[in-house]
């Protein structure tokens, strides 16, 4: 039910709302590790971590690899959707 209404929504959809969250949350956390393995636990450098133009680029990035994720796994979504739906029917 809940991948019928996600392809109701759109693949357009899916796959702009995955990569964006995917690749914030990604570049997100990898920044953070990076910060915190480099420099320990301090405000200054966990804050100065995300006001750069380097931030920016990991940002874009992750977005990038954010949409080749989100796209495969639509496809791959509907392929076990696909799939299921005629087990089923049979």
């Amino acid at each position: 039910e809940h991948w019928e209404t996600t392809r109701r929504r759109g693949a357009l959809r899916y796959i702009l709302i995955t990569a964006i969250s995917w690749g914030t949350l990604s570049a997100f956390m990898v920044r953070l590790i990076i910060t915190l393995l480099e420099q320990g636990f301090s405000w200054s450098a966990l804050k100065g971590a995300y006001y750069t133009q380097e931030y920016l680029l990991y940002w874009a990035v992750f977005i990038l690899g954010g949409l080749f994720y989100a796209m495969t796994m639509w496809f791959y979504y509907n392929w076990q959707y696909r799939r299921l739906r005629m087990r089923s029917e049979e």
